[in-house]
């Protein structure tokens, strides 16, 4: 993985209608990640992207996405567009239990 990618685990919350801009198809989803502190966050995908995340993913999927975050200022106010560019189908890992001293077999 490099070092620049941003990641971020989370449910799919809500999938967004598919909006028509003047050159670019765009969909906003939510996630909510899986944290002692659940935060909800609002992903942008673009284009082709579209059509293949709506056929894999459903809303109640724990999904791992990998963003890009960009900020830019306008009218001396800062706003950020944090961008799907990929997406997998999520398995927490299970850790297992300790063994019991009592079950050491030797």
């Amino acid at each position: 993985m490099s070092e620049n990618q941003t990641i971020a685990i989370g449910t799919l919350q809500e999938v967004m209608s598919i909006e028509e801009l003047p050159k670019i198809t765009k969909q906003t989803i939510i996630i909510e990640t899986k944290s002692k502190w659940p935060k909800k966050i609002a992903l942008d995908i673009f284009g082709d992207k579209i059509e293949k995340f709506n056929e894999e993913f459903k809303e109640g999927d724990l999904i791992k996405c990998f963003v890009n975050i960009q900020s830019r200022e306008y009218n001396e106010k800062w706003y950020t567009n944090v961008t799907l560019w990929k997406a997998e189908k999520y398995q927490e890992e299970l850790i297992p239990e300790t063994t019991k001293s009592d079950d050491i077999p030797f």
